[in-house]
């Protein structure tokens, strides 16, 4: 080698640089959790889920318009009823309150039957029976009658639209009794009074 050249073996690279096969675990090491999928109920029948709580609603309106009537459907547990023993549970509390209902309007009817008997009596016959109605605020009376419905009924329900129109029907009746009673009282009281006043006249 001469004096000129110069020698630059000592900033050769002859060495590759150095690269770490293993890598920093720490460095890739990350938290990685498992992927949790949320479980979901998956119902067997939604209509029929739709129809429970309906008539799950409809049976605790019962429970509140019906609170006495019903007393002993109070402790029960819709929720663990299907629908099927929820549609009996409704025919039961429906037969219960129409039989409850039949004594009333039984009790109803011969009440009213009272005051037209007495109304009949009174207009077409001479038997004077002024006050027969009201022989139904007797309480033994009221008993003996509320016996007799008792023993007499057949248990067999009534649509709520008929009970309606038989209240509608037998008030009606008893009204008319009433104030043909009244018209007939103070018919008779003007011809006694227009009686007197002939004879005063006369005088």
């Amino acid at each position: 080698m001469s004096d000129d050249e110069i020698d630059l073996t000592d900033i050769m690279y002859n060495d590759k640089p150095k690269i770490d096969d293993k890598p920093n675990k720490k460095e890739i090491k990350q938290d990685i959790k498992p992927l949790k999928i949320p479980k979901t109920k998956i119902q067997p029948n939604t209509e029929e889920n739709v129809k429970k709580i309906k008539i799950i609603l409809l049976l605790k309106m019962y429970l509140v318009e019906f609170p006495d009537k019903l007393q002993i459907f109070k402790k029960t547990n819709f929720q663990s009823k299907t629908y099927d023993e929820l549609i009996d549970i409704k025919k039961q509390m429906d037969c219960t309150i129409s039989s409850r209902s039949t004594v009333k309007q039984g009790k109803l009817l011969v009440d009213t039957g009272l005051q037209s008997l007495e109304f009949v009596l009174l207009s077409f016959t001479p038997i004077k029976c002024d006050g027969l109605h009201n022989l139904s605020n007797d309480p033994e009376f009221s008993e003996d009658v509320k016996h007799m419905i008792i023993k007499y009924t057949q248990f067999i329900e009534t649509e709520p639209e008929h009970r309606v129109m038989y209240k509608i029907l037998s008030t009606i009746l008893q009204l008319h009794s009433i104030n043909s009673y009244k018209e007939q009282i103070t018919t008779h009281n003007d011809n006694i009074i227009n009686k007197v006043n002939v004879e005063y006249n006369d005088i």
